[in-house]
């Protein structure tokens, strides 16, 4: 995949969406887990930065073990998925990532984390899927995502996101071959991204050098 388009979809080292700074990896990020688990995360993270991965593995998935609480369940399980995804464990992350979904979806939304580390989940589910080159499941999410978001008052982090999302799905379309629909969703991308990110950011700029490529793609000379 060109790394144009990796922009575009918004993945980030640790494969996550747009606004997951928000909700995985603030400054205190040790006391969002638990007071009690500061060690175990410290030293699951002090492991992996020395090379012991194995044991750095084990101390994650004792994290989760330890914690039951449905909300630090949830941040536990995507500490172990954001260790897999550093280590290009590909399989390993989307099955945590299903898992955070599926904790997520059980406790309750809106409620356990948040409405905007939920539509996270499945525009970083998407992503897994694209990678895989199984843009039908991607696809699906993405429309989830896009109805999810469009169904609640705009911030600025969720425009942003809106904008990604967008993008994400004209790839996918454009992939599958849908020409049409991907020329239609990429205009509707570009629009919500000059809003967002400005006239002059790089998604925009990178959005713009996609349709052109599509455009010639489709009226070759």
């Amino acid at each position: 995949m060109p790394d144009t388009w990796k922009y575009l979809l918004g993945v980030t080292a640790a494969g996550i969406g747009i606004t997951a700074a928000i909700y995985w990896s603030s400054a205190n990020e040790e006391e969002e887990i638990s007071r009690s688990s500061v060690e175990l995360l410290r030293e699951a993270k002090r492991l992996e930065q020395q090379g012991y991965l194995e044991q750095a593995e084990e101390k994650y998935q004792n994290l989760i073990e330890l914690l039951r609480q449905p909300e630090d369940n949830i941040k536990a399980t995507y500490q172990l998925a954001a260790f897999y995804r550093r280590q290009g464990r590909t399989r390993d992350y989307g099955k945590q990532l299903r898992k955070v979904k599926q904790l997520m979806e059980k406790g309750g939304k809106d409620k356990v984390i948040g409405f905007d580390a939920y539509i996270d989940v499945l525009s970083a589910l998407s992503t897994t899927h694209m990678e895989a080159i199984e843009y039908t499941q991607s696809e699906e999410l993405l429309l989830k995502a896009l109805k999810l978001i469009e169904g609640v008052p705009s911030t600025p982090p969720r425009s942003e996101l809106q904008a990604v999302l967008r993008g994400k799905l004209a790839h996918c379309f454009m992939m599958q071959g849908r020409l049409d629909e991907a020329n239609e969703t990429y205009e509707m991308a570009l629009e919500e991204q000059k809003k967002a990110f400005g006239e002059t950011s790089k998604i925009v700029a990178t959005t713009k050098e996609i349709m052109k490529s599509l455009s010639l793609n489709s009226n070759p000379t």
